[in-house]
């Protein structure tokens, strides 16, 4: 910047004096008394060799000016300010740092353009933490809060932050930034009144009070998300005898090795917290349902029942749990508290060493639903699964005509489990395809062994979950299978419900077409349970249509499904379809159908579900 002085003078009047342009800054006044900076430009005019004038061409750089500064004095802020301040993209991608981010966390701008700030995430703080704080940020432009990060060096560190969304004239988000305080000094000097407050002095676990006020925030956020939630409150069964037997050291020392070994069982983001004596309260959040709280309950009980060795003693203790949830047993942290207390006293009642959730009913739901998974997954390992075979028949000439494939479960546990308890189960757990292929291989066995025996069968029903689908090489598994026991394709007739039709149909009826064009024929079970069946019935890409067992079963009563049978059977006959009606347990219903044009029966009139050998035994010509 240039300033009116003799040496500005000198220079410009011997350069204009040279016959020279000039070039330069004033610092001029203007009639208020401020300051107005001009870029200015002189340049002597001369005719035929003599200088007869000077053209100044000027230009207002005051706002220019003021600018520069202010970035000068951000950017002298933004170096030697003792804040982390990030700034980042419209995507969250980080873009720049200052030199105090570099001294807090260790990582130079170099190391981290371009990422995401999820590399300084600690895991101490979960996904719905972070999903608040972007709501928030979303919302109202600004989240301000601790965050526990992670600096390069792998160490934890407590941070006040205040993040803002930067956003143009257009409401666009154009940048998010970020100014973090260090707050390890500060947290230091109240950590040990805190603790104390907050903290078990023993286990260093979470102490009632703290445990409460949790809650009421864990009930909050459970609230807003529509989460479930689970409180269980865990009791030693034999603590008492111990301590009293032992002494209080041996009894502080189980405590201790209880609280680590809770805090190993569970996940990092589950609150658990230490009341006093030999309770222990634990909150679950963000649970898929509430089995995982049976899950989690029965992970604890089989981890505290292993002997403890403590001073030359082996020790043996257990628990007994009480579960209650979110929002079902209560909206409000004292009734959970308390229900979970109660169902606590019940498994204690119940024998101990086990977990009740409040409601009874619940609880021994969830628990044979845990007990179905569990058997399940060595079940085939075991041969625990036997196949029977229910016959269809044709209703004109009650002869047998082909039959359905039907898997039976005796667990040596829980004895014979119905399929309607376990399928649902095996296709959770994934048990399913390993089982579907068990089905299909018995089937193929079966259906040899009944035609060497003479017996007239035209195919075999092999039913197949609609999650066993979605595996690649199923039909390739399938026809290798087939080929193995010198099976036709033809001779296997897959068996799916009208719900797969109904899901992601474009997709599902491209696997039909592809299993046809191998020569399996598909059979819809369940028909007429779902919605718009009939609208759709001309394209499916079906041989049999199945008339669901709720239909047959109303025959008697001449209630109005008879003429949706009527209806099923009449429009499946034009489009050529092959009509099973399943259930079928009474002479009149038989009748009906019969007359109804139906072409094939199935149930307990003609013949119960029966093994390979009982079927040859019925229907073998000699």
């Amino acid at each position: 910047m240039r300033h009116a002085g003799p040496h500005f003078n000198n220079e410009l009047n011997t350069k204009l004096e040279k016959g020279e342009k000039w070039e330069g800054q004033f610092v001029n006044k203007r009639k208020d008394g401020s300051l107005l900076y001009e870029k200015a430009s002189i340049v002597p005019v001369f005719l035929q060799g003599k200088l007869v004038n000077y053209i100044a061409l000027k230009l207002d750089i005051t706002e220019y000016i003021e600018k520069n500064k202010q970035l000068a004095q951000a950017a002298s802020v933004f170096e030697n300010t003792e804040e982390a301040i990030i700034i980042t993209d419209a995507q969250g991608k980080l873009i720049s740092i200052n030199s105090a981010f570099t001294t807090i966390y260790g990582y130079s701008l170099h190391e981290v353009k371009g990422k995401s700030l999820e590399f300084l995430h600690s895991g101490i703080q979960d996904k719905s933490f972070y999903k608040n704080l972007w709501n928030q940020l979303v919302e109202h432009g600004i989240w301000k809060g601790k965050l526990i990060n992670k600096t390069k060096d792998g160490e934890l560190i407590p941070l006040w932050s205040t993040i803002k969304k930067i956003t143009n004239s257009k409401g666009d988000v154009v940048n998010y930034t970020a100014v973090q305080t260090d707050l390890r000094e500060i947290e230091t000097s109240q950590a040990k009144a805190d603790y104390l407050a907050y903290h078990d002095s023993l286990t260093g676990l979470a102490n009632r009070i703290n445990f409460e006020e949790y809650l009421q925030h864990a009930l909050v956020i459970s609230k807003r998300e529509k989460a479930i939630l689970a409180v269980l409150f865990i009791d030693l069964d034999r603590f008492k005898v111990i301590n009293d037997t032992l002494g209080h050291d041996i009894g502080d020392e189980v405590l201790k090795i209880v609280a680590s070994r809770l805090q190993n069982t569970l996940r990092e983001s589950d609150f658990i917290s230490r009341w006093g004596g030999d309770e222990f309260v634990v909150i679950l959040e963000n649970l898929a349902s509430s089995d995982d709280a049976a899950v989690a309950a029965l992970k604890i009980i089989q981890n505290l029942q292993k002997p403890l060795y403590i001073n030359k003693h082996t020790l043996l203790t257990t628990a007994s749990i009480g579960i209650a949830l979110y929002p079902q047993n209560g909206e409000d942290s004292q009734t959970l508290i308390k229900h979970a207390d109660s169902a606590m006293y019940l498994a204690k009642e119940s024998g101990k060493n086990n977990f009740r959730f409040y409601t009874k009913e619940l609880s021994q739901n969830i628990r044979h639903k845990l007990n179905i998974d569990m058997a399940l997954r060595n079940a085939l390992k075991n041969n625990e699964f036997t196949m029977l075979f229910q016959p269809q028949y044709l209703l004109t000439t009650k002869k047998i005509y082909s039959a359905e494939a039907l898997i039976r479960w005796h667990s040596p546990l829980l004895g014979t489990v119905p399929p309607d308890k376990f399928i649902p189960i095996a296709e959770e757990n994934g048990v399913i395809t390993e089982l579907g292929y068990f089905v299909f291989e018995e089937s193929c066995k079966a259906l040899k062994q009944i035609q060497q025996a003479d017996i007239f069968m035209q195919h075999i029903a092999v039913n197949v979950s609609s999650l066993q689908f979605k595996e690649a090489n199923l039909l390739k598994n399938f026809l290798d299978i087939a080929n193995k026991h010198n099976v036709k394709p033809s001779e296997i007739e897959i068996e799916i419900t009208e719900r797969f039709i109904m899901e992601h149909t474009q997709a599902n009826m491209n696997i039909l077409h592809s299993f046809r064009d191998h020569g399996f024929k598909i059979s819809i079970d369940d028909f007429g349970t779902g919605y718009s069946s009939m609208s759709y019935l001309k394209q499916l890409p079906a041989d049999t249509i199945k008339i669901d067992k709720s239909f047959v079963d109303d025959i008697v009563q001449g209630s109005s499904d008879n003429v949706i049978i009527e209806a099923i059977i009449a429009l499946s006959k034009t489009l050529g379809y092959m009509i099973v009606a399943e259930g079928i347990e009474t002479q009149k219903q038989e009748e009906f159908l019969t007359q109804a044009n139906c072409d094939l029966g199935q149930g307990y009139l003609f013949s119960r579900p029966v093994t390979c050998k009982e079927i040859i035994e019925k229907f073998s010509k000699g």
